[in-house]
């Protein structure tokens, strides 16, 4: 009667046990607690308790409170699966063994796994840095051979080090809009700049399916400071909005560069030179950290071509522009805009006798 309430007991407290220690706070500690709790089991339902693992150093371990029992099973399983093996507690039985032998290739492939992980982990990042460095060691002896001059080779390492930055932080907005279907990229881009493009004085009165179609196309871009955007004198290929920071405007007199403007969020950059058909007429540099909207202008173009009455809009809106500035510089141009489209209705109105002829 004293043994089977001895096993009773024994069976009770084994489940008890069982499921004290298959309590997971973790998905790491409730492994552990599952092997612990294998071979608890092993040696609680093993017929010789002596011949067990922990029966051989603690005797009728059945006897002990259920703390010492838990503390010496997790104590068994973390001693085996960190290989440690102090020799203290080990099988004693076949059972055991099997289950020790299937415990520490279950280790083994746990370990490998763990270390290849980290390996990628490790090899990974140093790979995006030593390409960084192979691409600013590359950068600065194209600047030595060719003897640029100082502000340009820092114009080149900012830009480079930026790019690294936005690559790493995950700032690369424009890469990853490209890499989603045209009506989501659409939608994105319209929660992003929609309000910010709608305040800018070259669209103001123009329908909103235009604008829908501008900020569709447009693609935002980032610039380190001291950086130029636009060069004075170059072709009108695109215009920018300015998201955020500012940029100078600069122009080059007497051998040397002035600043004749600046401009700040919500302001446009180069939209003279693309509308009026003429060479760029400032060069814009960044004075910090920018963010800008770049519309090409053919693409620009083509939307205006389909939108004939928002496109005098903006002709109108600019024409107006011009002439709030006030400035020498922009009285000619004005002028020279204005005998330019005269022409073209003088051209067009030709056309149209010519065609009733």
């Amino acid at each position: 009667m004293h043994t089977q309430g001895v096993h009773s007991k024994s069976k009770g407290g084994a489940l008890f046990l069982s499921k004290f220690i298959s309590f997971p706070p973790s998905l790491w500690s409730e492994k552990l607690r599952e092997i612990s709790r294998g071979g608890y089991l092993l040696a609680a339902r093993y017929h010789n308790h002596k011949k067990t693992w922990i029966g051989a150093s603690m005797g009728d371990f059945l006897r002990e409170s259920l703390w010492i029992r838990y503390v010496t099973s997790m104590y068994w399983s973390i001693t085996t699966l960190t290989t440690v093996g102090y020799g203290d507690l080990h099988a004693e039985n076949t059972r055991e063994m099997i289950f020790d032998i299937v415990y520490m290739l279950f280790n083994l492939g746990l370990t490998a796994y763990l270390i290849g992980n980290m390996t990628n982990l490790v090899v990974h990042g140093t790979s995006r840095t030593r390409k960084f460095r192979d691409t600013i060691q590359a950068a600065s002896s194209f600047a030595q051979r060719n003897q640029l001059p100082l502000r340009l080779q820092d114009q080149m390492l900012s830009h480079l080090c930026l790019k690294f930055r936005t690559d790493s932080e995950g700032l690369e907005q424009q890469e990853t809009l490209d890499s989603l279907p045209k009506a989501i990229r659409s939608s994105i881009s319209h929660f992003l700049f929609y309000s910010l493009v709608d305040k800018v004085y070259l669209f103001r009165g123009v329908s909103n399916d235009l604008l829908f179609q501008l900020v569709s196309e447009m693609k935002a871009e980032y610039f380190p400071p001291k950086e130029d955007v636009i060069l004075q004198n170059e072709a009108p290929t695109d215009f920018y909005i300015i998201v955020s920071g500012a940029v100078d405007l600069l122009v080059f007199k007497n051998g040397g560069e002035q600043i004749v403007g600046e401009a700040k969020n919500g302001d446009l950059c180069g939209e003279i030179g693309v509308l009026c058909y003429r060479p760029q007429l400032f060069t814009v540099r960044t004075k910090r950290l920018s963010q800008l909207l770049r519309l090409n202008r053919t693409t620009f173009m083509n939307i205006i071509q389909a939108n004939v009455g928002d496109g005098t809009i903006i002709m109108n809106n600019l024409l107006q522009h011009l002439k709030e500035l006030k400035d020498p510089i922009m009285e000619g141009v004005l002028i020279e805009t204005e005998n330019m489209l005269a022409c073209g209705v003088k051209s067009c109105v030709r056309l149209a006798e010519l065609l009733k002829l």
